[in-house]
């Protein structure tokens, strides 16, 4: 379960500003660019209680950058367990997708951005069943608060997490 938060923590954190994003990239649609928020290095400070139990408090930095031909956003964070996820747009579907790798757990992760609240949510889907939602509200160019919370198949509330984000200053 701490493996699971830790992961979730780390995926939840996420923003950047067009004004601070590599002005090199390639022409992308506008909802690629809209994952120009996700890109930067990021102080993450979490919280992840698990049902009936106490706080796990969590901090850490994640660097998050595109990919080298610009269509995938590609999350990394080294503290345990090792975090990896690719974000894209996906066209076809209208959504956000991607995969996460945190150790040995994995999930599809589906989002949908809503530009009036300036909020992306994410839904990622693990083999067993379990399930996160979360959402990261942007409130300005270098802050972004996130909430989240894991279900398994039945529904029951597993882990409920919280976690603040401030960008690095270059």
């Amino acid at each position: 379960m701490r493996l699971i938060a830790s992961t979730l923590i780390v995926l939840a954190a996420a923003a950047c500003s067009d004004a601070t994003c590599a002005d090199d990239t390639p022409d992308r649609s506008p909802e690629l660019e809209v994952l120009d928020r996700f890109v930067g290095e990021w102080e993450i400070r979490g919280s992840a209680t698990p049902a009936g139990g106490e706080a796990v408090e969590s901090e850490g930095v994640e660097t998050r950058k595109w990919s080298q031909a610009g269509g995938v956003v590609v999350f990394e964070n080294a503290n345990p367990p090792e975090f990896h996820m690719l974000l894209t747009y996906d066209p076809d579907s209208g959504e956000y997708t991607g995969m996460l790798m945190s150790g040995p757990s994995r999930g599809m992760v589906t989002g949908e951005w809503n530009a009036a609240t300036e909020t992306m949510s994410f839904t990622v889907t693990f083999p067993d069943g379990n399930r996160y939602v979360g959402t990261n509200r942007f409130i300005d160019d270098d802050h972004v608060e996130s909430r989240g919370t894991i279900t398994n198949r039945a529904g029951d509330v597993l882990l409920e997490m919280s976690i603040d984000q401030t960008r690095r200053e270059e």
